[in-house]
């Protein structure tokens, strides 16, 4: 259905950014000879980056910018930060994921990081990854020429980032993980005791 939406409404970057999410997807997941790449590390995490990242980003801003508002291709500093800041979530992501899931990992001899690492280690690394991301947000917000971008962006980072901080301190974060909760929902979902 994504792909006939994506042919009706005449958008290419919406239609190749199915398409590329839909391939990838595929290879990443489907149990066929060469196929299957979530079984290594790596080539998972350079999957979640290339769909998370280069296509979904750059797609639809580029079918916001052309197909919607009908503007030339610019690509602004604001897309540049995004780019960036998803690449360091999506790592995050691709790690998280599969910290509740070494037991599944050794029976299917999936070599993810979480087993071959460890789980603590993981875990660490993402909240790392994440504060860092965190940092370059405050960085970027507090050099926007908006005044109200600054305080957004900067508040709202500080609060996210500390938020992170003290939840995953209290290893509360690391145990909702291991109950199969996204990273967002992890999270978002964590009242603070």
């Amino acid at each position: 259905m994504s792909f006939w939406l994506g042919w009706i409404v005449g958008s290419w970057p919406l239609f190749w950014a199915l398409s590329v999410s839909f391939i990838l997807g595929t290879a990443y997941s489907i149990h066929l000879p060469l196929l299957r790449w979530k079984r290594f590390a790596l080539v998972a995490a350079m999957c979640i980056l290339a769909v998370r990242v280069i296509t979904v980003q750059i797609a639809f801003y580029l079918h916001i910018h052309t197909h919607v508002f009908g503007r030339t291709i610019l690509f602004t500093r604001p897309l540049i930060f995004v780019i960036a800041f998803m690449s360091f979530f999506s790592v995050v992501i691709g790690l998280f994921k599969d910290i509740p899931d070494i037991e599944g990992d050794k029976i299917f001899g999936i070599r993810s990081f979480s087993l071959t690492l460890g789980q603590e280690k993981v875990f660490w690394t993402c909240v790392s990854l994440l504060q860092m991301a965190y940092a370059a947000a405050i960085l970027v917000g507090a050099t926007s020429p908006f005044i109200w971008s600054k305080v957004i962006s900067v508040v709202g980072h500080v609060i996210l980032a500390t938020t992170l901080w003290t939840r995953a301190k209290l290893k509360r974060l690391a145990l909702l993980c291991l109950c199969n909760l996204t990273v967002l929902l992890c999270f978002q979902a964590l009242p603070i005791h």
